[in-house]
């Protein structure tokens, strides 16, 4: 078994004890090691024009493009110290109409991420509207006098967890007050 076993040492590197000029000197190194140390410091927006500069050699590289997306996704989503409005700011000032041209892939791929969660939101909010007329016509159908007590308070409830414990009591609950009582305990 000890045949199967790795062997090896792991290091880690404080990034923050360097000077930047003691980083190695391939760019495309150096890029990600400055990336990867400023990334979570207020001296982002600061370094970004050195890194985005140590890049430029990618775009004559086959794959280049997609590393240099890479590294643009990563600073956009990776980070609060740089808006996006400073990030295409600097690659249109380093790469030129280049640069405009990826910025422009790079906000399709913003508007997709937030396609993605206004449906993803959108589902969440239509499963809870879905319950919550649930709720109602059993109650409707079993408590018909009670119904109008409910329809506020269900409309404030943003749960669908909670939404769901109501739909299975409205089923079970041997009155509206007895519906109204656990609605009154769940907001305290």
């Amino acid at each position: 078994m000890l045949a199967y076993t790795p062997d090896f040492v792991s290091h880690l590197i404080d990034l923050g004890r360097y000077n930047d000029d003691d980083l190695p000197q391939e760019h495309l190194t150096q890029a990600a090691l400055l990336l990867l140390k400023y990334i979570a410091r207020t001296e982002l927006a600061d370094r970004l024009g050195r890194v985005l500069a140590l890049l430029r050699e990618l775009l004559s590289q086959p794959d280049g493009l997609e590393k240099l997306r890479a590294f643009l996704v990563y600073v956009s989503v990776g980070t609060k110290q740089v808006s996006q409005q400073q990030l295409r700011m600097q690659i249109e000032k380093i790469y030129g109409q280049r640069g405009t041209e990826i910025m422009g892939t790079i906000a399709e791929e913003w508007v997709e991420d937030g396609r993605r969660a206004g449906l993803e939101k959108g589902r969440e909010e239509g499963r809870e509207e879905g319950l919550r007329a649930g709720i109602q016509a059993v109650i409707e159908l079993r408590f018909p006098e009670g119904c109008q007590r409910l329809t506020k308070r269900l409309e404030s409830i943003r749960s669908a967890d909670r939404l769901s414990e109501l739909l299975q009591l409205s089923r079970t609950a041997e009155s509206i007050d007895e519906l109204v009582a656990t609605l009154d305990q769940q907001q305290q």
